[in-house]
């Protein structure tokens, strides 16, 4: 780990992003196996704890497996060890982003497989024996058989790489409450069906609050389920999991969930409207990660931010969520969400010369689950490697790269603070895009919070300045080469002036330096008339560098 933080400092991200380091294949592939998810269906409330609208709801779904593989798949009962695991979560999606709203739930452990031919014809199978899943078989769990809690143990005892758990010491040897000394850790299952019976509403299904489930303006509801197969390849998981959509609604009693798509394969993250993703592994020794991002504007030259990263199966975990960025970007309303509801264990934020990161000690991106991370920027999306740091020490390297979205576009750059008795008038670049690039007829410099009807000033020149006005205020255009252009604030309190920019090669790299003046009767702090704009430094070109 600390090699890869320091080929990242050294470096470049995009560079580390591809650093070679030794790793070894998968430790337990088993060529042949893949378990499909098959079907997905029928997310059903079975019970819930606290009083409506801010209770706390125990949810299961029916998932079919199919074996697409060439080989027959273990379903041993547990305490065999040797069998699936099923995983389930729910998210919310609005306008802005895609997040958790199921907790870190229990995972359900696979027995007994059928001999269905839901998928495919299924050859032979073990319709009686039950301790394997034939080849083109398929086995179907209906919601009361993932939501009993007599099959449901914590998804922290399942390494989600390899597909292996313990039986020793798990929560099925020592059973809730704990049986206590040897018998606790034994490999011998102790948690009985009557302490599944006495343990409190909603037991070990997947939890849900009222208050995620009520939409206020327009949400989106999908819920997703995963299987987690010893020994499958990492190649063939794709198709392991996936996820549906549906509209929940309080009948006076409980929750209704009704369907509105049929199943995606995939992420859930698939899903979010607008938004790319991609993902990676850590070489071929952890699980794949996916990183979704979702980026909007700009407005009034500010571009928001929103990633979301879903951990599949990578069992070390993610501790640290690491950007490119410009030297001369802002970066500004960061945030962070995870799954449970406190903050005392949130990311903590970084901005660093060339890059930012979120990061943890305690609250790493666990498998099956979701984080967001958001902030603005004035700096354009380009293509950048995320860098994920893995939490716990292991096979592999420290930190793994996943190509995405960075602000890494600064052509318009912000170089000093503007002032006003008020509200700070801004001055930013527009048009599509919104960048001085050749041939772009759309380009124009804009300015925003001005008193409407007054007059703005536009000052230009090929040279900056830093001279002292007076009231705090600061003239970042030299008088060298000086144009002014003037225009009208409009209605809304802006004002714009047209820079189309010619298909002519002799301008590349040319840069302007720019700042307004709006006119105020009633006093400004600059010349004791004016209000002034931040400075912003227009840098033109096709070939130039996002970051200057």
């Amino acid at each position: 780990q600390v090699t890869m933080k320091l080929c990242s400092t050294l470096l470049g991200l995009a560079f580390c992003a591809g650093f070679a380091v030794p790793t070894k294949a998968q430790s337990n592939t088993i060529p042949g196996t893949d378990v499909a998810l098959g079907f997905l269906s029928s997310l059903e409330f079975q019970a819930r704890t606290g009083v409506f609208p801010n209770g706390v709801n125990g949810l299961a779904m029916s998932t079919t497996s199919c074996n697409e593989g060439s080989v027959e798949v273990p379903w041993l009962s547990p305490m065999d060890e040797d069998h699936p695991f099923i995983s389930f979560l729910m998210v919310r999606e609005d306008d802005v982003r895609i997040v958790q709203i199921s907790d870190y739930s229990h995972v359900k452990h696979g027995f007994f497989a059928l001999a269905d031919s839901q998928c495919t014809p299924c050859q032979g199978g073990d319709p009686f024996g039950g301790s394997f899943l034939g080849i083109g078989c398929s086995d179907t769990y209906a919601t009361q058989n993932n939501g009993n809690s007599f099959w449901l143990g914590p998804a922290e005892e399942i390494d989600p790489w390899l597909g292996e758990w313990d039986a020793n010491c798990s929560l099925f040897d020592s059973g809730s409450p704990s049986v206590g000394g040897a018998a606790a850790c034994d490999g011998n299952r102790s948690l009985s069906q009557t302490q599944v019976n006495n343990l409190p509403q909603p037991k070990f299904r997947m939890r849900v609050r009222d208050a995620d489930l009520q939409p206020s303006n327009g949400e989106t509801y999908h819920y997703q389920s995963q299987y987690t197969v010893r020994g499958e390849p990492e190649a063939v998981r794709e198709n392991n999991l996936g996820s549906r959509t549906v509209n929940p609604t309080w009948n006076g009693f409980n929750w209704n969930f009704s369907h509105t798509a049929s199943l995606r394969e995939g992420s859930v993250l698939e899903r979010w409207d607008g938004s790319d993703l991609s993902s990676n592994t850590n070489g071929t020794d952890d699980g794949r990660v996916y990183v979704a991002v979702k980026v909007t504007g700009p407005v009034e030259g500010i571009y928001h931010y929103e990633y979301a990263v879903h951990n599949r199966d990578n069992s070390r975990g993610v501790d640290e969520f690491k950007l490119p960025t410009c030297t001369d970007a802002r970066v500004f309303n960061v945030g962070f969400r995870d799954i449970d509801q406190s903050s005392g264990n949130d990311w903590g934020f970084t901005r660093g010369t060339t890059e930012m990161s979120w990061s943890t000690g305690s609250n790493p991106l666990r498998w099956n689950s979701i984080y967001n991370f958001w902030f603005d920027s004035d700096a354009a999306p380009e293509s950048g490697s995320v860098v994920l740091g893995q939490f716990t020490a292991g096979p592999g390297a420290g930190s793994f790269g996943v190509s995405s979205s960075a602000p890494l576009g600064n052509y318009n750059v912000y170089t000093g603070d503007g002032c006003s008795f008020g509200t700070v008038p801004s001055l930013y670049g527009d048009g599509s895009p919104a960048r001085a690039s050749i041939g772009n007829s759309s380009f124009e410099v804009a300015s925003a919070n001005n008193a409407p009807g007054t007059i703005s000033i536009l000052a230009y020149s090929p040279f900056s300045a830093s001279i002292a006005l007076g009231g705090g205020c600061t003239s970042l255009v030299s008088s060298t080469g000086l144009r002014l252009r003037f225009k009208t604030v409009n209605g809304s309190g802006i004002a714009n002036w047209p820079f189309p920019v010619p298909n002519d090669g002799s301008l590349e790299g040319l840069e302007l330096y720019m700042q307004a003046l709006e006119f105020e009767l009633g006093g400004g702090p600059a010349f004791s008339d004016y209000d002034l704009t931040n400075g912003l430094r227009v840098r033109v070109g096709d070939s130039i560098s996002g970051c200057p």
